[in-house]
């Protein structure tokens, strides 16, 4: 059994001399994308809430805390992120709406789409954090925020250190992020299938 499911592991890095792995700047411009796609929705979201929301902080006595809104957003940003990821990673098209736009896909190392489960756990950089300046902001761990960030920011800058591409999100995740059309071509000649 381990010897057939091998064979699928290690898509061809080029195919007729086109990368199959999609590198760390298209990626970037995908979350970049992204980013896009989901603050404009959810800030609005919160500003209908509550007004407030651009008034960063409110003073007390000498010591400005966050609103109450700029709490709120920073809580369900990152799930709504991590949401917006395994659903969108796992459905279909396996990718978000930038990575769509950039002609990229999510899969596993053997090629399969990525269960519900296997996409949530692969976006942890993003949402984590998230979580982490939340924490930061409501309980001033400022500390633990920036090492939790920072631990996020080097699981992403390892795809350009990668013969795969893989952050170490997609290690963790035996996932990669291929070219859409060049996957499609190695997919359907591995796998005979017939359109």
């Amino acid at each position: 059994m381990r010897e057939i499911a091998k064979e699928y592991l290690d898509p061809p890095d080029t195919m007729e001399g086109r990368y199959l792995y999609s590198g760390f700047w298209r990626r970037v411009g995908a979350t970049i994308i992204d980013t896009l796609i989901l603050l404009i929705p959810v800030s609005i979201a919160v500003l209908v809430i509550d007004s407030r929301y651009f008034d960063y902080s409110i003073l007390e006595g000498s010591q400005y805390r966050p609103s109450t809104s700029v709490i709120m957003a920073s809580l369900v940003t990152p799930i709504v992120w991590l949401m917006y990821h395994a659903i969108l990673e796992s459905s279909y098209g396996q990718a978000t709406w930038g990575k769509r736009i950039l002609k990229l896909v999510v899969a596993d190392l053997r090629g399969e789409r990525l269960s519900f489960m296997r996409a949530m756990i692969r976006a942890w950089p993003h949402y984590l954090a998230g979580f982490a300046i939340t924490a930061d902001m409501i309980f001033g761990l400022n500390i633990l925020a920036i090492v939790i960030s920072v631990i996020g920011l080097v699981s992403c800058f390892v795809v350009a250190f990668t013969s795969r591409k893989q952050g170490l999100h997609d290690m963790m995740t035996e996932c990669c992020v291929l070219h859409r059309e060049e996957y499609r071509t190695w997919y359907n000649a591995k796998f005979q299938v017939t359109s």
